[in-house]
């Protein structure tokens, strides 16, 4: 056998491995890139909420400091925090409480978290933003009675009541393990002191 005729021939390689490898590779960064996409949108609505809720409660507080104690003051604030979280699904806002604050940095009372209380803070549901403007005021449906506009002070002299309005509203974040499903927001203003 003579050296001069051995010829040297490329080795190919088979692509499988290469291709296993590839799909592999691809379905780990294409999951991985999936789960980026899913929490930015989480992050996404979770703002939204949050927002929303802040926006609320400061239009919220707004509508009651020009209200004062007109009969349909909380009628106006619940269509100030309506208005405020329209870009929230219809069952975005959970809860609206309307509370004496004792200054601008109050906390909302511990009983109001649970319901009305008298003389101290009327709590208002989702299905509540939808009610006419006929049931505020009026001793028909009693909602906005345990702390009755009319018995807000808006007296120069004695000094106006703080009003506070915290909205709750509620995260569309589907299977988020880490952000909240229920945001909380508070607002509040000094009512715009009357002509006595």
């Amino acid at each position: 056998m003579q050296i001069s005729n051995l010829r040297l021939r490329p080795v190919r390689r088979s692509s499988r491995p290469d291709r296993g490898a590839t799909t592999i590779e691809a379905a780990l960064v294409g999951g991985v890139v999936l789960m980026l996409i899913f929490a930015i949108f989480q992050v996404v609505f979770f703002s939204r909420a949050q927002l929303a809720a802040q926006d609320g409660a400061s239009s919220g507080a707004r509508a009651a400091a020009v209200a004062a104690n007109d009969r349909l003051a909380d009628r106006d604030i619940l269509a100030s925090v309506k208005r405020a979280a329209s870009s929230l699904p219809s069952d975005g806002v959970i809860k609206v409480i309307v509370f004496k604050a004792s200054g601008p940095n109050s906390a909302v009372p511990t009983a109001c978290l649970s319901g009305a209380q008298d003389g101290l803070c009327n709590v208002y549901t989702a299905a509540d933003l939808a009610r006419p403007d006929s049931d505020y005021g009026s001793a028909s449906w009693g909602g906005d009675n345990h702390w009755p506009a009319s018995s807000r002070n808006v007296s120069r002299g004695a000094g106006t009541d703080y009003v506070g309005v915290n909205v709750q509203t509620s995260c569309s974040c589907a299977g988020a393990v880490v952000l909240p499903k229920v945001l909380s927001r508070t607002g509040i203003q000094r009512l715009e002191a009357g002509s006595a």
